[in-house]
């Protein structure tokens, strides 16, 4: 990828996670994903530890988007195709991050609603980063 695709990775990256901090946010769906991760533990998050955690979240957006950058430009490019931006996004959500979010649901006793929460996310973080991609590259 040439310096002027890696920024454009970025810049997806940065408006993926955007997405997340607003979907986690009190706007959106905060107050529940809070109540229902929280409610059998003690509310303390150090600074330290927000930042750690938004930091390593924000590589591995870095690291989704660069990846879903390869998969939208294996047909020599997208030239601006929308449709086709959308709809790769949508077989990669639907093949390898719904399960992953639906794993937590059922294996690891989480309940749905926060299965549905993570998976609503991470499927409104890979269609920005899609659009973004395409209207810059």
């Amino acid at each position: 990828m040439e310096p002027a695709e890696l920024f454009s990775v970025f810049l997806a990256a940065l408006a993926s996670f955007m997405v997340g901090w607003l979907w986690y946010s009190p706007v959106l769906f905060g107050k529940v994903w809070m109540k229902e991760v929280w409610s059998h533990q003690k509310m303390e998050v150090k600074a330290s530890d927000a930042i750690r955690s938004m930091s390593i979240a924000l590589a591995l957006q870095v690291l989704a988007v660069f990846t879903l950058a390869h998969f939208l430009f294996l047909e020599d490019g997208l030239n601006g195709a929308y449709g086709q931006a959308l709809e790769t996004s949508l077989w990669i959500w639907a093949a390898f991050m719904l399960p992953l979010n639906l794993s937590g649901f059922l294996w690891e006793g989480r309940k749905f609603k926060l299965a549905a929460i993570g998976a609503g996310q991470s499927l409104a973080s890979l269609v920005v980063a899609a659009v973004v991609l395409t209207a810059i590259l």
